[in-house]
């Protein structure tokens, strides 16, 4: 699911077309839920000047701690209903387990 947003980033990004900001997002999504990164680090003024000077156009998408939270948590809700569809069709038992 998250490979997608990758596929043509770099050339979207470097044409002259217009930044992609859901993309951004599920790409910043993607860095701070699979590095378990803590929430707070997107507000840090080093991250933020590291993507502004790769990107200036990403300044604007840049989001809160808070609005990274939400945005992470809508698409939990939105990924929810394949995956369980997903596990009720599965053909054996699925074990999961948590290292919390």
């Amino acid at each position: 699911m998250l490979e997608g947003y990758y596929v043509g980033a770099v050339e979207r990004n470097t044409a002259s077309e217009a930044f992609d900001y859901e993309t951004f997002k599920g790409l910043l999504t993607r860095l701070f839920t699979v590095e378990q990164l803590s929430l707070i680090k997107v507000e840090s003024d080093a991250f933020r000047d590291l993507l502004t000077y790769c990107n200036p156009r990403c300044k604007a998408a840049l989001l809160s701690r808070t609005g990274l939270r939400s945005y992470i948590t809508s698409a939990y809700e939105r990924a929810l209903p394949a995956v369980e569809l997903e596990l009720a069709s599965a053909s054996s038992r699925i074990n999961l387990s948590f290292n919390l």
